[in-house]
C-alpha cells in the first residue's frame, strides 16, 4: 500500500463508521487511505489495540528469546516494538503499509537505534510488491496485534487476509519462533484465515470450549481470572494444525480501562466498532460451527480477547 498525504479528520468524520452503515465502516479498517487519515488526526498519538506490551508479557517472554529476529506486523503506534527492545530484544523490526506512521514512530525511537522500522505491506501480491523481495524465513517471529482483524474486513471474501497469513508463513519458514496473532475474533472465526483445513478441527474445539467454560466456572466467571492463564483454552496439532506444527488458543482478560482523554476515547469507540464490523464482515467459509461452540467462544469473547500461537 502506498499512503498518499491527506487533510486530518474533524472529529465527525472521524465518527464516520457510527453511524453511515456497517459497509462503510467495516471497509475503512482495511483501506491504507482511512488509515492514514486517522494517524495524522491523532499526530501519531500512541495508541494500544486489545492488549498492550506489557499485558502480553506474561506470555510471550516464554515464546521469543532476545536472540529471535522478530517482526512486528502493523505496528501502527503502538509501543511493542519498543516494549521488547526495553526488555533486552535488539533485533526487532517494525513494519506498517502507512509510510507516513512509520517514519513518525523511527523519529520518536530514534534512541533506539538498533531497532528497524519500514514501510511494508504484508498483504501485497505480484512481482512489484516490496514483501516479493523479503527473503523466506528471514524471522524467527511474527507479532500480530490486530493487523489479521483489520485486513479481514475487506470486502474481499478473506482474501487479503489468507494472502497476509501466507506471506508470514513464508517469511519465518524454517523458523525457531511463532506467529503471535491477538485478536477479538474467537477461534470459530480465526481459524477459518490459520488453518489449511479449519472444518476438521471443530471436534476438538468443541471439546476445548467445554473444557475452557468448566475453568471460567471454577473461577467464578471473573475475567480478572484470566489475566494470569499462560496454558492454552485449545491446542491443535500434526494434521489439524496445517499449515502450522502446531496453533495454541489463549484467552487474555481485555484490560480494564477507567478514564480516557477524548481523544484515547474516541480510539477505544473505534476499536470497539471494529470488533463489531469485523463480526459482521469476516468470512466464514467452512464447515457451520458445532451447536454451542461459536456461542460459547462469542460468550468468552466479552471478555477476553484470544492470542492464537501458530508454531512452524
Amino acid at each position: 500500500w502506498v499512503c498518499s498525504p491527506a487533510a486530518p479528520l474533524s472529529r465527525s468524520q472521524r465518527r464516520v463508521g457510527h453511524s453511515p452503515g456497517k459497509a462503510m465502516a467495516a471497509i475503512r479498517y482495511a483501506s491504507p487511505e482511512y488509515w492514514q487519515q486517522r494517524y495524522k488526526a491523532t499526530s501519531y498519538g500512541a495508541f494500544e489495540w486489545l492488549q498492550s506490551g506489557s499485558d502480553l508479557w506474561p506470555l510471550l517472554e516464554n515464546l521469543l528469546h532476545p536472540d529471535h529476529e522478530i517482526l512486528v506486523a502493523g505496528c501502527g503506534t503502538s509501543r511493542i516494538g519498543p516494549d521488547l527492545y526495553e526488555r533486552g530484544f535488539r533485533r526487532v523490526t517494525n513494519v506498517d503499509s502507512c509510510t507516513a506512521c512509520v517514519e513518525s514512530q523511527a523519529a520518536r525511537w530514534a534512541s533506539m537505534e538498533h531497532m528497524d522500522w519500514s514501510a511494508l505491506d504484508l498483504a501485497a501480491v505480484g512481482p512489484d510488491a516490496a514483501v516479493s523481495t523479503v527473503e523466506s524465513g528471514s524471522f524467527d517471529a511474527v507479532l500480530d496485534k490486530a493487523l489479521l482483524d483489520s485486513l479481514v474486513t475487506a470486502p474481499d471474501s478473506g482474501v487479503s487476509a489468507r494472502r497476509y497469513v501466507a506471506t508470514v508463513r513464508r517469511l519465518i519458514d524454517g523458523s525457531a519462533g511463532p506467529f503471535v496473532v491477538v485478536s477479538h475474533g474467537d477461534p470459530t472465526a480465526r481459524l477459518q484465515l490459520l488453518l489449511r483445513t479449519p472444518a476438521a478441527a471443530l471436534p476438538q474445539l468443541q471439546h476445548a470450549t467445554e473444557a475452557l467454560a468448566a475453568r471460567l466456572r471454577h473461577a467464578r466467571g471473573r475475567a480478572s481470572a484470566l489475566a494470569s492463564i499462560v496454558e492454552p483454552a485449545a491446542e491443535l496439532a500434526g494434521p489439524l494444525a496445517q499449515p502450522w506444527r502446531r496453533v495454541r488458543v489463549f484467552a487474555v482478560a481485555k484490560p480494564a480501562v477507567t478514564s480516557y482523554s477524548a481523544d484515547e476515547e474516541d480510539d477505544q469507540e473505534d476499536e470497539d466498532d471494529e470488533e463489531d464490523d469485523e463480526d459482521d464482515s469476516s468470512d466464514d467459509g467452512g464447515a457451520p460451527d458445532r451447536p454451542g461452540t461459536a456461542s460459547a467462544w462469542a460468550a468468552l469473547g466479552s471478555a477476553c480477547h484470544f492470542v492464537y500461537v501458530c508454531d512452524v
